[in-house]
This record gives C-alpha cells, structure tokens and sequence, in this order.
C-alpha cells in the first residue's frame, strides 16, 4: 500500500497526483491530488531531469504545487515512478511470420 505522500531527503514531500488528461502537443495538462485538495496545473518544463516530455492519462506522478496567480496552483518538482513499479499493460508483442522459403 502506497502512502499519499513520498518523504524525499533532499527536500519537502512530494504530494502523490494521477494525471487525469495531459495535451501532448501543447505540453500540459492536469493532476488531481490523492489528497482532494482540488486540481493541479502541470507543464512538462516542471518534470525533473528524466527527459520525459510527455505523462499519460492515469499515470501516477509526485509533486510539490506552488501558487500561480494565472493558473491558482501549479505542479513544480514533478517526478514519476520508478521503472519498477510501472506495469506495462500492452499486450506482449507478436513475431512476424517466417518470411517464404524459411523453415
């Protein structure tokens, strides 16, 4: 069971969000904190140096918001979960067919 909030040592906690929509081409998008605390603006220039460009839709991200006089809350400091916990839900990927003449 995940705790809502991540204590990082390098810094405040991190608040746990799921991105509820994100506009790949304009690079933003919303999350909504496990806490209930209302609706958080995210930009892609806040996602900490993975070179990621780009959450999903249900994804889930820690953050630490600030105030932003045009947008009330922004997500600053966003951070993703680590490859480990992350469950590729694709299906697996199918072998193309032998090419004529293999056996």
């Amino acid at each position: 069971d995940r705790q809502s909030v991540d204590k990082t040592p390098s810094g405040p906690p991190l608040a746990e969000a799921t991105v509820q929509w994100y506009n790949r081409s304009r690079g933003f998008g919303v999350i909504v904190p496990k806490d209930g605390s209302g609706n958080v603006f995210v930009h892609f220039s806040s996602f900490e140096a993975t070179g990621r460009l780009v959450i999903e839709e249900g994804e889930t991200v820690w953050f630490t918001a600030v105030d932003d006089p045009r947008r009330k809350r922004m997500a600053v400091k966003v951070r993703f979960a680590p490859v480990d916990d992350v469950v590729d839900t694709r299906p697996p990927p199918v072998a193309p067919p032998p090419a004529k003449g293999d056996k």
